[in-house]
């Protein structure tokens, strides 16, 4: 003896959950497993008590949301005996989900029998929703077809209807957006017409002085060419005045120094270069050895006639040394201003 009624189509992932809430509302009276086959041809898995769509045998199925395990199985545990079972019917609307009786309630006690049936019929429906699918498919006529049409009907009449529901509002939408999109475009067209008139009119302004100007430069201009054609004798002394300035500017661009000059300019500075550099060189030993000779030597002891001599020793070579820089200074100064 069997109990059969139909349920909605769910996800793989839906039936587990729901068989495993069965089985833990039955806990206290009966112990029950959850086995399934995971897709067609594959062998049969029995799922864990915690997490069952965790089981690495059904999650990468379980993942997908998918429709493909073919059975699904509430079995007693410790037997092979099933209680409930949920088989696809992929050509139907819906799924057969079964009650058994017979044979595995000969392994519960008696007085538990009628009990565990009754809450494990109620629970399947409950909870596999087999109220959704008998509520769609009531109609006028007496086959499943008829009232099936009938559910599909007013699935599409609802569906016709929000659809116009949907484009009515679409259309007022397109309106509203087309309105302000004009409004919006006819007062930017206003602002650059104004933007256009204002700057025409400030270019024209413009070219309208600087018209006036041009004509005024060139009126001056007529002037003054006729001012100077009638001096005719003076403009002729002006060109032979720029030739004459020409004449000079070519011999001053094409001047320099004679070759004896620039040998004596360069015999000169070597000289001078050459004192100024021993002398300096002199002025820094003669001061190294004074103060090397102090360093070695008591101060206190030292006379005064060699404290001058030790001065004239370092004060005479610097004295030279500044009295060439000088002459050489003068000396350069001098023979820019000659040459």
């Amino acid at each position: 003896m069997s109990q059969q009624f139909r349920i909605p189509k769910q996800s793989d992932l839906s039936i587990v959950l729901a068989l495993a809430e069965i089985r833990n509302e039955l806990r206290e009276i009966v112990k029950l497993k959850i086995s399934v086959i995971p897709h067609y041809g594959a062998a049969q898995a029995e799922l864990p008590d915690e997490n069952p769509e965790k089981e690495h045998t059904v999650a990468f199925v379980l993942a997908e949301n998918s429709e493909v395990m073919p059975d699904f199985h509430l079995m007693l545990s410790g037997s092979s005996q099933r209680a409930l079972s949920i088989t696809r019917r992929p050509t139907e609307i819906t799924d057969l989900a079964t009650i058994h009786w017979d044979p595995w309630v000969n392994h519960l006690p008696t007085d538990h029998r009628s009990l565990i049936f009754v809450r494990l019929s109620g629970l399947s429906r409950k909870v596999l929703r087999a109220i959704d699918v008998e509520a769609n498919l009531v109609g006028t006529g007496d086959e499943a077809w008829s009232r099936y049409k009938d559910s599909q009907q007013a699935i599409l009449n609802s569906l016709q209807q929000t659809q116009k529901s949907i484009l009515v509002e679409f259309t007022r939408k397109s309106l509203e957006a087309e309105s302000a999109a004009k409004s919006k475009r006819e007062a930017l067209e206003t602002d650059l017409q104004k933007n256009y008139q204002e700057l025409q009119t400030k270019l024209a302004d413009e070219h309208k002085a600087r018209m006036e100007a041009l004509d005024q430069r060139e009126s001056a201009l007529t002037k003054l060419k006729e001012s100077f054609n009638t001096k005719e004798a003076r403009y002729v002394a002006r060109q032979q005045q720029q030739a004459q300035i020409d004449q000079i500017k070519g011999w001053l661009d094409g001047w320099s120094l004679t070759k004896g000059t620039r040998t004596k300019r360069t015999t000169v500075a070597a000289a001078y270069g050459i004192a100024i550099i021993a002398t300096g060189s002199f002025t820094v030993w003669f001061s190294m050895g004074v103060v090397e000779i102090l360093k070695s030597t008591d101060i206190t002891q030292i006379a005064w006639w060699q404290w001058m001599l030790l001065s004239l020793k370092s004060v005479l070579p610097f004295a030279a040394f500044t009295t060439f820089i000088i002459y050489f200074i003068r000396w350069s100064s001098s023979w820019a201003r000659q040459h």
